[in-house]
This record gives C-alpha cells, sequence and structure tokens, in this order.
C-alpha cells in the first residue's frame, strides 16, 4: 500500500458500508412470519368456517359436505404456494450449507406430510373409527412442528 492510499482510508466510510450491506442482506433474507402466520390463519379460518357452515343448522349430526372440505383443501393450497413463494424469494441466490439445510428441511416436511395422510389413509382402509382417524389427523402436524 502506497502512503497516500492510507491517507484515503476513512474508517467511518467502512464502517457505514458494512452497516448498510449488512442491512441490506438482513432485509433480504428476511422473511416476514406475520404474512405467513396471516396467510395461513386465513386459510384455515375460512376452511373451518366452511366446515361449520355446511353442517350449522342441523338437528341431527351430518357430516360436513363435500364442498366444505373443497374450500379447505383450496385454503392449504393457497397457503402453500404462499409460503413457498415468500421463503424461495428470500432464499433466492443463497448457496452452500445453508441452502443444502434448508433443502432437506423443506422436503423434510413434504415427506412428512405426504407420510401423515397415508398413514391417515391406511387407517380409513383398515377400518379405524373416525373418531380415531380424527385424533390422529389433529395430533400429527402438532408433533411435528412442535421439534421445530
Amino acid at each position: 500500500m502506497e502512503a497516500d492510499e492510507v491517507e484515503r482510508f476513512d474508517p467511518q466510510a467502512a464502517m457505514d458500508l458494512l452497516t448498510d450491506t449488512q442491512r441490506r442482506a438482513g432485509r433480504a433474507l428476511d422473511v416476514n412470519g406475520a404474512v405467513l402466520y396471516g396467510v395461513w390463519g386465513m386459510a384455515w379460518l375460512i376452511g373451518y368456517l366452511a366446515i361449520w357452515l355446511s353442517v350449522h343448522g342441523h338437528t341431527v349430526y351430518q357430516p360436513p359436505a363435500a364442498w366444505a372440505f373443497s374450500v379447505l383443501g383450496v385454503g392449504m393450497v393457497a397457503a402453500l404456494v404462499a409460503t413457498g413463494l415468500t421463503i424461495g424469494r428470500a432464499v433466492h441466490g443463497v448457496t452452500g450449507v445453508s441452502s443444502s439445510s434448508g433443502n432437506m428441511y423443506g422436503w423434510a416436511w413434504l415427506l412428512g406430510f405426504v407420510c401423515l395422510y397415508a398413514m391417515l389413509a391406511g387407517l380409513s382402509r383398515a377400518g379405524a373409527s373416525a373418531a380415531v382417524i380424527g385424533l390422529f389427523a389433529s395430533t400429527g402436524p402438532d408433533r411435528s412442528s412442535s421439534s421445530v
């Protein structure tokens, strides 16, 4: 380094550059949890509201209508797509160990839910009661998310 380069080095400018870069990277990689929780909350709320509306007012228990479960399913798919897009945008361009571990985490969630629904189908085929299937279905996702 020459003497005039040392004189031109501005520690404050270097610190400002580091701070700005760190702030921009954090903003680019941050996932807004409130948006994701809001999307999933609305999907569940609308889906369960549809199920409730399909049985509301019946004097004798009747199972919910198929259309109500379709509304719930569409909401879940929409929330899943919104989650994928949000997280995909945040991790776009990330490589290395972070990318590999994120991919493994995402695939583990996907495969976990596929296995859960395969087990529910197996229980149904084996003749399990609606109460057993309902109990298993409601505790399956809870158990997988509590270890996060």
